[in-house]
């Protein structure tokens, strides 16, 4: 559902930010403003303003910042449409709508589709087939709890192992195409596998549901060396961050956030006690990203890698956050670093 701006505007001119705060969080008149403990970290003086006249909260302990809005994704781990859906519904406003490829029902069944997918690739990680990909995460430092934590799998080389899992297991078809699990044969009958040989990362929204995945080649002479789920119903690329569902309680405690390119730089970090970061997925930072990001923290640090295309990426992404009034460093690793 695409929700037109002139409505996400409206809500947030007519939704009483106050009003929805405090049922979070006891406010104080303060002069114009209302002040309370802050909801998104431990404090015991009242640093956390709210302004009906802005229509903005902040933080002054934790730099936490946004609008009604983003205050209900971060308290209700709300995706941006399910938040002004409900805000919408709060305030009797009509929302047109105008259904885009991907009505509700249809959503469902590409999430059980993608939920079944994810199991099939956990189980094949720990058959013998799935030997060389434990050897080859043990090689990139991931193992243990903390492949588990990522949920990692393994697609093995076959054609039509997941289509005939899938297939077992009653999946839609339709469901298993919409979400890029299995692709048409052009010239026969049947379906194959979109993910084969790779070690499989789940991509997950806000609310912790699989919305696709992010595969990677064992072998670097096999191209692409990474391979993403198509857009879906479910999955917009760049409206989506890697690991967000983890790292949001770290943002929030940490009171920053760091954003790097790939799959295996966002663990790294997480192996060396980050957990405040996020991934775009290897693809360009958005300005979706952006006001996603904004609505944790208003402290921002973009780390790429630190050759031309990653010094590039991180200026283009200031630009970004410029344009969204956030405030964001960059980070420049020495040459032929990663993070």
């Amino acid at each position: 559902m695409a929700i037109p701006k002139d409505k996400i505007e409206e809500i947030r001119e007519r939704a009483s930010i106050v009003q929805v705060v405090s049922e979070y969080v006891p406010l104080t008149k303060r002069g114009a403003n209302h002040l309370g403990l802050c909801p998104f970290h431990s404090e015991k003086t009242p640093s956390f303003t709210v302004s009906e006249e802005k229509k903005i909260f902040y933080c002054f302990g934790c730099n936490a910042t946004g609008n009604v809005i983003t205050f209900l994704m971060k308290k209700e781990g709300l995706a941006f449409p399910d938040a002004v859906r409900s805000l919408a519904a709060r305030y009797g406003i009509t929302i047109s709508e105008s259904v885009r490829p991907g009505a509700p029902d249809k959503r469902e069944a590409v999430y059980s589709a993608l939920k079944a997918a994810s199991e099939y690739f956990l189980a094949e990680l720990r058959t013998s087939e799935g030997a060389r990909a434990r050897e080859y995460l043990k090689g990139r430092g991931l193992t243990g709890e903390l492949a588990k934590s990522f949920m990692i799998g393994f697609a093995p080389d076959r054609w039509d192992g997941l289509t005939g899992h899938l297939k077992r297991k009653g999946v839609d078809t339709d469901a298993a195409l919409s979400a890029g699990l299995i692709v048409k044969r052009e010239k026969s009958t049947g379906h194959y596998d979109r993910f084969r040989g790779r070690v499989v990362f789940p991509i997950t929204d806000t609310r912790g549901r699989i919305i696709g995945f992010g595969g990677r080649t064992m072998d670097d002479k096999v191209q692409p060396k990474y391979l993403n789920s198509p857009e879906s119903p479910v999955f917009r690329k760049g409206e989506t961050l890697f690991g967000l569902s983890q790292a949001r309680e770290a943002i929030q405690k940490e009171g920053s956030v760091i954003v790097v390119e790939g799959y295996f730089d966002l663990v790294a970090l997480v192996k060396h006690g980050f957990n405040n970061s996020v991934a775009t997925m290897g693809t360009a930072l958005t300005a979706e990203h952006v006001r996603l990001l904004k609505g944790y923290t208003a402290s921002i640090y973009c780390l790429f890698d630190a050759d031309e295309a990653g010094k590039k990426a991180a200026i283009r992404g200031l630009d970004l956050f410029l344009n969204e009034d956030v405030a964001c460093r960059a980070v420049l690793l020495d040459k032929g670093k990663d993070p």
